[in-house]
């Protein structure tokens, strides 16, 4: 009996139905490694930080202890740059810098200073009330986008900023949070509608992973 091979018309529709099923698994797995590679940046980041900090306390004591230096003001009220700076570079040089590997420094167009990593993130140190580390998980690559791959995490020195934001005075190194609930649906809504910088509270929350109602998709 002669062996029979596919029609035109077999092929054509076994290749549509491959097509279909590519169409919709492919969108839905490289969301799922975005997410997986931002994930992994992030507990790498936190890890890293958390570290630094521990070595750093056997050097230079107790975070308590830690000098923060105050930034000048212009007469018209807005910061000075230089000072700005200084402040965050010298915090920086002191109490982390021995404790990191890192590729480079820089400055960005507001003064702030920029760390980069070796695998190419960064955080950008803001002196705040705390010492602001926003640290982007995938560097100048976009979509630098706060909630997609920026995160806003603190260093506290004194008691009032980390009960303020850290919620424990033990606390040193924390996910920016100035509300400290136990409401999740709280943090979804300020994470998406009011201030992205809950972002990081929010997957602190939910063992970072990316529930289905993460206001931001990948």
């Amino acid at each position: 009996m002669p062996l029979r091979g596919f029609t035109l018309a077999e092929v054509l529709i076994t290749l549509g139905i491959i097509g279909v099923v590519a169409a919709l698994t492919i969108p839905t797995l490289m969301q799922k490694t975005r997410q997986h590679q931002t994930l992994t940046a992030i507990k790498k980041f936190i890890s890293t930080m958390e570290n630094a900090i521990k070595l750093s306390e056997v050097e230079n004591g107790e975070t308590l202890k830690w000098e923060k230096g105050e930034m000048l003001l212009l007469e018209n009220g807005d910061v000075d740059i230089e000072s700005k700076k200084n402040v965050s570079t010298q915090f920086f040089t002191k109490y982390l810098a021995p404790y990191l590997k890192y590729t480079g420094t820089e400055y960005n167009e507001e003064g702030n200073l920029v760390v980069t990593f070796a695998d190419g993130s960064n955080m950008v140190f803001n002196n705040g009330s705390c010492m602001d580390t926003i640290f982007d998980t995938n560097g100048k690559k976009l979509p630098n986008q706060r909630g997609k791959d920026i995160y806003v995490y603190l260093i506290c020195t004194d008691e009032a900023s980390k009960n303020l934001y850290c919620a424990s005075n033990k606390r040193t190194f924390c996910p920016y949070d100035g509300v400290h609930t136990t409401n999740r649906d709280y943090y979804v809504y300020l994470c998406s509608e009011v201030d992205t910088r809950y972002c990081a509270r929010l997957l602190e929350m939910d063992g970072y992973e990316f529930k289905d109602d993460y206001p931001f998709k990948f």
